[in-house]
């Protein structure tokens, strides 16, 4: 594990020293792992971007055009059974390998001087099973009915930002709104999806004590309070796997299994605990210290299972503590230890459990 640390640590800051002119900047978007190849050391999936910014819609205001490339590898375990959508792990529940690429182009136009942010999206993925997931006419997971899925989804969102982040210390607030709709399949170009999704997320933020170095200004300690609620809601003939790991309460409570607990109705609260400690000066091309969040996490689901007639209430907790390194504004990568209050993680099998896992970045 700690190899695994260093050598993604070597790698994410090998990709923050790359810069760009004032009016571009690099973007991070993700970065992913299969147990199946390179050890589990290295990344088999990467998705990320460039932003550029010197041209002015509305004066006085930020405008930037974000383009995002990935691809790579992947593993996905789907949680809902194929013939009763019950979420559970019980024999009817599989695992998919497959090679991914994906592309994104974003718009972002700040308002009333960068208060609000305006913004308009298209994504598109295109996913080849390896092994076929080839599930005919299964309508709970109807874009795995062949070999691959092409798909695409549009969302525009509204941003208002009130928030003072500096990495080692954060105060304020944040609201930030999107919706998202994919278009029904016309012939086999957009694939198999169509859904539409709204969701809502606020950050409060307050940081209770920070210290400096007298000398040098350097930052060597601060506490910080951050709380985040999110609601969403998702619902369609067809919502493809894709889009269902970053709606699931399992992917935004931390110590559960990604896709699972994927309910219509979703209410989360994160509150996070940050300890920061002594920035490191000496490298001149990326900000990098160390980090320790102390987390409680609650979220509940209700109504349906997407693409099922299956409802059920869920309530899940867990607490926990990550262990981080975070470097520059793109990415924090450590371990993360979490404990299951209420639920099950059905990557363990069991109710009540502790959960170790990696951390690549933040997810507020």
């Amino acid at each position: 594990m700690k190899k695994k640390i260093t050598l993604l640590c070597v790698f994410l800051v090998f990709v923050s020293s790359f810069t760009f002119s004032s009016d571009y900047k690099f973007l991070f978007g993700a970065l992913g792992m299969h147990e199946d190849y390179l050890m589990g050391i290295g990344p088999t999936y990467l998705n990320v971007g460039l932003g550029k910014t010197d041209w002015t819609f509305i004066e006085g205001n930020t405008t930037e055009l974000q383009t995002y490339l990935g691809g790579g590898l992947e593993k996905r375990s789907l949680w809902n059974s194929k013939t009763t959508g019950i979420n559970s792990a019980d024999e009817n529940i599989f695992s998919l390998d497959l090679i991914r690429a994906d592309w994104k182009v974003r718009l972002n136009q700040g308002l009333f001087s960068d208060l609000i942010t305006a913004s308009i999206a298209y994504d598109g993925i295109f996913e080849y099973f390896k092994d076929g997931a080839n599930l005919i006419n299964n309508t709970i997971y109807p874009d795995l009915n062949g070999e691959n899925n092409l798909g695409t989804y549009f969302t525009a969102g509204l941003k208002l930002n009130l928030m003072n982040d500096d990495m080692f210390i954060q105060d304020g607030f944040l609201l930030d709104t999107e919706f998202s709709i994919a278009p029904v399949q016309v012939n086999s170009f957009f694939g198999k999806s169509d859904f539409y999704s709204a969701n809502a997320e606020v950050n409060i933020a307050k940081t209770i004590i920070s210290r400096q170095a007298y000398d040098s200004g350097r930052n060597l300690f601060s506490l910080v309070l951050v709380d985040r609620f999110v609601a969403n809601y998702t619902d369609g003939d067809c919502v493809p796997t894709y889009f269902r790991k970053s709606i699931s309460l399992g992917r935004k409570v931390r110590g559960f299994s990604s896709y699972s607990y994927n309910n219509k109705l979703t209410f989360v609260n994160n509150l996070d605990l940050r300890v920061s400690v002594f920035e490191l000066d000496e490298i001149s091309f990326a900000r990098v210290f160390p980090r320790f969040n102390f987390f409680l996490d609650v979220g509940y689901g209700m109504l349906e299972y997407v693409n099922t007639n299956v409802s059920e209430d869920n309530l899940i907790a867990s607490t926990g503590v990550q262990a981080t390194i975070c470097i520059s504004d793109f990415a924090s990568l450590g371990y993360q230890f979490a404990y299951v209050l209420k639920g099950d993680n059905f990557d363990k099998d069991q109710t009540h459990v502790s959960v170790g896992s990696l951390v690549l970045m933040l997810d507020f």
